[in-house]
Parts: C-alpha cells; structure tokens; sequence
C-alpha cells in the first residue's frame, strides 16, 4: 500500500519539486534510505551532469540500492541482495 514515504537524505534535492512531492507518494514503504541519483539524460541516454546543473531536460530518479527500509539496516545483507531490493519499494520505471 503506497504512502507518505520519507526520505532523510533528500536535503539537497529539495529543488527537484515533482520529484520530492511525487515518489514519496508511490513509495510502498514509510522510512527508506537509498542509494540514488538524480540524472538528466542526452538523446543517447547518457547522464549528463551539466544539463541537470543548468536545468536542461527533465530530471529523472535512480535508486540504485536500498540501504534501509523501515527502520530495517540493510547495509550488512549481501550487496547482491538489497542491490535489487528498490524493484520492490518503488514504483517501475516510466
């Protein structure tokens, strides 16, 4: 069931207003703190950090690992296994 979600780490992306007003949303857990990157995108979809400084192109969202999940620390599972753990707190891709 989706929520209000928190994310403590979110300080400095507090300027990307629809994706801090969006994603904790659609998150299906309460606390979380991830391994992520905001990112823009050239034609070729490379990330490209300049374009995201000057605010060309539209910001996207990465979480690239979950390292705690409702006040669970899973920094000392094996990294192969919270790597994946965002498929199943996030929505997918779109």
């Amino acid at each position: 069931m989706a929520g209000q979600a928190s994310f403590p780490q979110w300080n400095e992306f507090k300027s990307f207003t629809h994706l801090n007003l969006g994603l904790p949303h659609e998150c299906q857990a309460k606390r979380v703190v991830l391994g992520e990157e905001i990112v823009c995108l050239d034609r070729k979809g490379d990330s490209q950090f300049k374009n995201l400084r000057f605010r060309r192109g539209e910001p996207r969202f990465y979480a690239f690992d979950l390292l705690s999940c409702n006040g669970e620390d899973l920094r000392y599972f094996p990294l192969a296994e919270h790597k994946h753990k965002p498929r199943g707190v996030l929505p997918p891709q779109g």
